[in-house]
C-alpha cells in the first residue's frame, strides 16, 4: 500500500480510538465498580498530571504502539484475503480489534490525567506475504511479552498509578494469548506452511474479545474473563467475513 494510503488510513483508526474513549468513559464508572467487586485494586482517576511523568510517557507510547499494531493487523488481513486465506484474515481481524481496544484504554487513562493524546506519526512497515506476516507477527508479539511490557512495568511502578499498572498488565496478558494464537501458524511457516494453511482454512473459526481488557479467545470462558476477571458477558464475538461464515471462499 503506497505511503499515502498509510497515512490516512492511521489518521481515521486513531480517530476511531480516540472517539472511542468517550463512549467507554461513560460507561467507566460501572466498570470500575465491578472491577472492586472481583478484588482489583482500582485508583480513582488521577487528575494531577506532573505526578505521573513515566506513566504519562508510557502511556504515549503504548497507545501509538497499539494504533499500529491494530492498523498492521488490519492490513494483513487484507493480504491473507488476497491470497485466499480468510480464516487466517479473520485471526488477523481479531487482533486488530483487540489493539484497538488497548489503545482505547490507554487513550482514556490519558484523557483522565488531563493529558491530550498524541499522535505523532508512525513509522512506515511493510506487507509481506501472508506466510511472513504471520512469522513477524509472532516474533513481535514474543518480544512484547519478553521484554516491553516487563521493562515499562518496572519503570512506571514507582508511581503507582493504578488503573495504569492494571491496564497495562492487561495488555500483556491479551498479547501473550495472541502470541499462542499465532505460534500453531508461525511453527510450520517456512517449510510446510502450504499444508498448515490449508488445515486452518478448513476448520470453522470464531473468535471472541473482551471488550474491557482486550482478551482474545476462540471458546467463550464459561464465567468470567481470565484476565480482567469481568463477567463473560463483556466479551463479543467478532464478525466473521462472509466466506467464513459460510465455509466458502
Amino acid at each position: 500500500m503506497p505511503r499515502r494510503q498509510h497515512s490516512h488510513r492511521r489518521g481515521l483508526i486513531a480517530a476511531a480510538a480516540v472517539a472511542g474513549v468517550a463512549l467507554f468513559l461513560g460507561d467507566s464508572h460501572s466498570v470500575r465498580t465491578e472491577s472492586a467487586q472481583v478484588g482489583v485494586d482500582v485508583a480513582a482517576p488521577a487528575r494531577d498530571a506532573s505526578r505521573y511523568p513515566l506513566t504519562i510517557a508510557s502511556l504515549q507510547v503504548r497507545y501509538r504502539d497499539e494504533i499500529q499494531a491494530m492498523e498492521k493487523y488490519t492490513a494483513y488481513a487484507d493480504k491473507a484475503r488476497s491470497e485466499d486465506y480468510p480464516h487466517i484474515a479473520y485471526l488477523f481481524t481479531a487482533l486488530a480489534h483487540s489493539e484497538s481496544l488497548h489503545a482505547r484504554n490507554f487513550a482514556r487513562l490519558l484523557t483522565e490525567l488531563g493529558v491530550d493524546v498524541d499522535e505523532s506519526p508512525q513509522s512506515e512497515f511493510e506487507v509481506g506475504s501472508t506466510r511472513d506476516n504471520v512469522s513477524h507477527a509472532t516474533a513481535v508479539e514474543m518480544d512484547e511479552i519478553a521484554h516491553r511490557y516487563p521493562g515499562i512495568l518496572e519503570e512506571i511502578e514507582s508511581e503507582q498509578h493504578a488503573e495504569a499498572i492494571q491496564f497495562i498488565t492487561y495488555a500483556w496478558e491479551a498479547e501473550r494469548q495472541h502470541r499462542d494464537l499465532l505460534k500453531k501458524i508461525r511453527s510450520a511457516a517456512k517449510k510446510w506452511f502450504g499444508m498448515l494453511a490449508a488445515h486452518i482454512e478448513g476448520e470453522a473459526a470464531h473468535y471472541y474479545v473482551c471488550e474491557i481488557c482486550g482478551s482474545t479467545l476462540t471458546e467463550l470462558p464459561k464465567e468470567s474473563c481470565p484476565i480482567c476477571a469481568h463477567p463473560a458477558g463483556h466479551y463479543s464475538e467478532v464478525p466473521g467475513f462472509p466466506a467464513v461464515e459460510s465455509g466458502e471462499w
